[in-house]
């Protein structure tokens, strides 16, 4: 048979990795090694299985690159062009399944899951929906504004309840200092009276909806009514609200940036593995959704000290650890390390944003109308069958580490209790603004009243 190829990435110095013992001797480890993809072990150990089934040799080729062409040209280069060349018998690696790739290759068999994402740890200061904390979220605005008109609609129908029981039932004591009055002065106490109703039902209103009790507690039956109605109603709205908010700390699953475009405006820093097939995609991808990131996140330079836009997956996670950042990587090659690194509540709060790389089945590929296409196929399918390709991926794709919380509190942050802060501001200025205008009332009318007196 020809020589069998296997492609290293181009972070392993080409002179340096040269022979068959020096490849075997990185692929043969269970761990992680810099600028190998996880799923070209675990071919390396299919192409183990064919060796010990047909008892041939092996002489593996390194590679620079994965694909491209030469300029405008059809020419291949990397890995899928020495296979198009059938230069070697077989690809120790996988491919991605591309529709022009179907009429140049074989595909003996497809096993691994190739999975890339974002990881990164959720801080509640990357709740792109605002609710962390935030005490207006549990209703709509058309629920607050409901509930504000509510709160108007009562102590409306308070104050005229009061009034229209003011009327019926007139007071005949002659104690009453307003019915002792002269009939001029009687109407404006009458009038300060009915203004000042206004104010205290909309303020007992709003203090019944707080569920903070009235004094005093009105003496008629219909105001009764309608303050045991504010407070049913009070009930109810607090339950809504209290067990919204609670809920809604316990429950961190939908928190955090859940697409590429999200992760793109969002204030983490991010890398890549350093690993060529991302290089490729940056070259040639198409989607806006990759060229906003690549303005947005990779286009301006680092300072130094931080991680650089490609790094190894040993560098990367200490900085997942500690939060605001993200790594994109074939995941399975990093829960290993998370799994050694991370405790149990940060392992709950791990986020895995995918969809920059397509979610697919690789195809371990021939040239095309090898001799050995069906050969191969048959001895893959019988070593499916007996157990021997499901043992290879349980070792090599680890699964990911489970969260052994039930749930996890995050603590409230300034943005979520800004709101908060902002009536307390507002009610204090008002209440100045309030007393401001009360002293110039009573400046004015104490003057009037002297002028007064003064002409009598």
């Amino acid at each position: 048979m020809k020589q069998l190829f296997f492609p290293v990435q181009t972070k392993i110095d080409q002179e340096d990795i040269t022979t068959n013992e020096q490849i075997e001797a990185i692929l043969s480890r269970s761990t992680k090694d810099s600028g190998v993809a996880a799923f070209i072990k675990y071919h390396y150990e299919l192409v183990g299985l064919l060796r010990d089934r047909f008892n041939f040799s092996v002489n593996f080729r390194n590679s620079r690159g994965w694909a491209g062409r030469l300029g405008n040209t059809t020419f291949r280069l990397g890995l899928l062009g020495v296979v198009k060349r059938d230069e070697v018998d077989i690809a120790a690696s996988g491919s991605l399944n591309r529709l022009n790739r179907f009429a140049e290759f074989d595909t003996i068999h497809q096993s691994w899951k190739f999975e890339a994402a974002f990881i990164y740890r959720f801080t509640p200061d990357l709740d792109t929906h605002g609710k962390s904390g935030n005490f207006l979220a549990p209703f709509s605005k058309e629920v607050w504004f409901l509930i504000l008109v509510s709160l108007i609609v009562f102590s409306v129908i308070w104050v005229l309840f009061e009034i229209i029981n003011s009327k019926l039932s007139p007071t005949n004591d002659p104690n009453d200092q307003i019915n002792n009055m002269p009939d001029t002065e009687s109407q404006k106490c009458y009038a300060l009276t009915i203004q000042s109703s206004w104010v205290e039902s909309f303020l007992q209103s709003f203090a019944a909806l707080c569920q903070q009790g009235l004094d005093p507690i009105p003496k008629d039956h219909s105001s009764r009514f309608v303050v045991i109605t504010i407070f049913l109603f009070s009930l109810v709205i607090y339950n809504y609200y209290t067990s919204s908010v609670v809920g809604g700390l316990l429950s961190s699953s939908d928190k955090g940036p859940a697409t590429v475009d999200e992760i793109t405006s969002s204030p983490l820093t991010i890398s890549f593995e350093d690993i060529g097939y991302y290089k490729v995609l940056f070259r040639e991808s198409k989607s806006p959704a990759v060229a906003r990131l690549i303005k947005t996140k990779l286009s301006s330079s680092r300072p130094l000290g931080k991680i650089p836009v490609f790094a190894h997956i040993e560098e990367a996670v200490p900085y997942i650890k500690s939060g605001g950042f993200a790594f994109h990587c074939e995941v399975v090659a990093a829960y290993p390390l998370i799994a050694e690194l991370f405790d149990a509540s940060e392992i709950c709060d791990l986020r895995e944003v995918s969809g920059l790389m397509e979610v697919e089945l690789l195809n371990w590929i021939l040239p095309k109308n090898s001799q050995y296409t069906e050969l191969f196929k048959v001895a893959m399918c019988s070593a499916r069958e007996r157990g021997f390709v499901e043992r290879l991926l349980r070792q090599r794709q680890i699964r990911k580490p489970t969260c052994q919380s039930l749930y996890t509190v995050y603590p409230v942050t300034l943005s979520g209790a800004l709101a908060a802060f902002f009536v307390l501001i507002c009610g204090i200025i008002m209440s100045i603004l309030m007393l401001s205008i009360e002293i110039i009332y009573v400046y004015v009318v104490f003057k009037r009243g002297q002028q007064f007196s003064i002409v009598r």
